[in-house]
């Protein structure tokens, strides 16, 4: 009785060699049985239920031959086979490790099978580990708290994002609109803007901080009243393009007084150069102010504005007293910006100003004027600007003025970036401010002919010898190191400048290569000047765009030096039309 099992399980070996797997389940099945204790019997019908894809079953099997033979390293050499079978990575190479514990020392070639399936498991493991991370849904395990810190970072480059942010998922949905600062900010155009305004009023809970209206916004038939009822108790930041007289009346002059006691700034334009009375009240909070064809009652707007900290204004001062205008830049000494587009400007009469005749400025550190006639040399010339650090000058008539301004002032020093566009200007007055500029990056002078950008570039290009130190005349080998314009100096723009050629391009650029750089091959032939002297920055950008002067052949060897080089000669429309 005690063999009766043997017959049976004979059986089931001939019909798995067979591939008569359902044969052999039926013969090992009637062995245990008859043999409820062989191990062997177990761990057959395990290889059948494996063959038979039916994993769990064996394993059950795989555990009994475990149960019954624990010393043995075929119940766990099975499991291991059956967890990875499984995807359960860990549970597979503890069941091998545990094989190889017990197989005997000399068999080494079912060692060597051990080890390669260990080698297996863990190469499987890690690129099902490698899928996962790609497809692992890691956002979802982020506290709210952060990951509203991340849409916050996102939303401050681009608020309109903050609609396909509600569209990735539901989870960011909930998020996004949980959060009522991220509606914060209403930008009605053209497209459904009523929709829009129920839309963004309900989920800002009412707490709008930030209006802007489009130009297009114009085009449609919506009533300015509608606009007025948005709940506007909070809002901080205006902004209106394309002002008209209809919308001045019926939606700005009705506006609460408290609305424009605690704006922080007011962007308004309009198409066609109007007056605008704005509510003047005591202590206007407005830190920002820009104006597009539009001006202001400006003697009530010096008394009653003064915080200001940014100032636009693209206009005509035809209206404008020299006296107000100096009136209000003096009762703002926090402004750090200031940006004049003054077209069609006629000259003020003289006058008589009780204002200091030294104007301190102590905040500003931009400042960008465009199409001036007499007030860059009439207005600036007063000013103390001890925090310059930029400075823009566009269609400009008085550049050489101005310069000197900053030459007798001593702020040429402090300045890090200078642009002059269309504007008239002296190469040797530019020269002269640029040796007083030493700490100056970034320089722009475009659009600018008469050879005087190429004379400013041959300045640049080309170091001065200092003199000997003194007691050393007689000695040829005791010289001085070169001295350069501008030795910070890393962004150069040159751009339709039409008579700038490549031989000054290739020494500026050589002449700043830092020390340890090779020059045996480079192009030009000179030789580097700035050889230990760390202290001189190299070009980092170089533009010159539309320059045909501009040698092609050199720009290969520009791009290897220099990070950013731009030398487009002419634009699409231009090419076109030349065919």
């Amino acid at each position: 009785m005690s063999d009766s099992w043997k017959a049976p399980y004979r059986q089931g070996i001939l019909s798995f060699r067979a591939n008569k797997l359902l044969d052999a389940l039926d013969f090992f099945s009637q062995a245990i049985e008859r043999g409820p204790h062989q191990f062997a019997i177990y761990d057959s019908r395990a290889a059948v239920y494996q063959r038979l894809a039916k994993p769990k079953d064996a394993l059950r099997d795989a555990k009994h031959v475990i149960d019954l033979s624990p010393e043995r390293w075929q119940g766990y050499y099975r499991s291991s086979h059956l967890f990875l079978q499984l995807n359960k990575h860990d549970a597979a190479s503890r069941m091998v490790q545990l094989a190889l514990d017990r197989v005997p020392a000399h068999d080494d070639k079912r060692r060597t099978e051990l080890v390669a399936l260990q080698e297996r498991i863990t190469q499987d493991a890690e690129k099902r580990r490698q899928i996962a991370s790609q497809s692992f849904y890691h956002f979802g395990k982020l506290p709210l708290e952060i990951a509203i810190a991340i849409f916050t970072l996102v939303l401050q480059e681009d608020r309109a994002a903050v609609v396909s942010l509600a569209a990735v998922c539901k989870d960011w949905r909930i998020a996004v609109l949980g959060t009522p600062t991220f509606w914060s900010t209403l930008v009605l155009t053209a497209k459904r803007p009523l929709r829009k305004a129920k839309i963004w009023r309900e989920r800002s809970k009412g707490r709008l901080l930030e209006l802007c209206l489009r130009r297009d916004f114009f085009t449609t038939s919506v009533d300015p009243g509608e606009v007025k009822d948005l709940p506007m108790e909070s809002l901080r930041v205006l902004k209106v393009d394309a002002l008209s007289y209809t919308w001045v009346d019926k939606f700005l002059m009705l506006l609460p007084a408290e609305l424009w006691r605690n704006l922080y700034e007011l962007d308004l334009s309009s198409t066609v150069i109007m007056p605008l009375a704005l509510w003047n009240q005591p202590d206007m909070q407005l830190r920002r102010l820009s104006l597009k064809q539009l001006y202001l009652s400006w003697a009530d707007t010096a008394k009653q504005y003064r915080h200001l900290e940014h100032v636009v204004y693209h206009g005509s001062l035809q209206e404008l007293s020299i006296h107000n205008f100096l009136l209000l830049l003096h009762n703002n000494p926090s402004i750090q910006k200031l940006v004049l587009h003054l077209a069609n400007s006629r000259p003020s009469p003289p006058f008589e100003s009780p204002l200091p005749p030294t104007l301190e400025f102590p905040s500003l550190a931009e400042l960008e004027i465009a199409d001036e006639d007499v007030y860059i040399s009439r207005l600036f010339p007063r000013f103390a600007l001890p925090s310059l650090r930029r400075i823009a000058l566009v269609r400009a008539r008085a550049v050489d003025a101005f310069l000197h301004h900053l030459l007798r002032s001593g702020h040429a020093a402090q300045l890090v970036e200078f642009r002059a566009q269309q504007s008239a200007l002296t190469a040797a007055v530019v020269v002269a401010f640029l040796r007083a500029a030493v700490a100056l990056e970034t320089l722009e002078l475009s659009h600018i002919g008469g050879n005087q950008a190429t004379s400013v570039l041959e300045a640049l290009a080309t170091p001065t010898a200092a003199p000997p130190p003194q007691g050393d005349q007689g000695d040829d080998t005791a010289r001085a190191a070169p001295q350069f314009l501008c030795p910070s100096l890393r962004h150069a723009n040159f751009s339709h400048c039409p008579d700038i050629k490549s031989g000054p391009l290739v020494r500026l650029v050589k002449s700043r290569l830092a020390p340890a750089e090779p020059n045996a091959d480079d192009a030009g032939g000179a030789v580097r000047s700035n050889a230990g002297d760390p202290d001189v920055a190299p070009i980092e950008t170089l533009v010159v765009d539309a320059c045909p002067a501009v040698d092609a052949d050199i720009l290969p060897w520009l791009r290897s030096k220099v990070p950013v080089v731009s030398c487009v000669y002419m634009t699409k429309k231009q090419a076109q039309w030349k065919r």
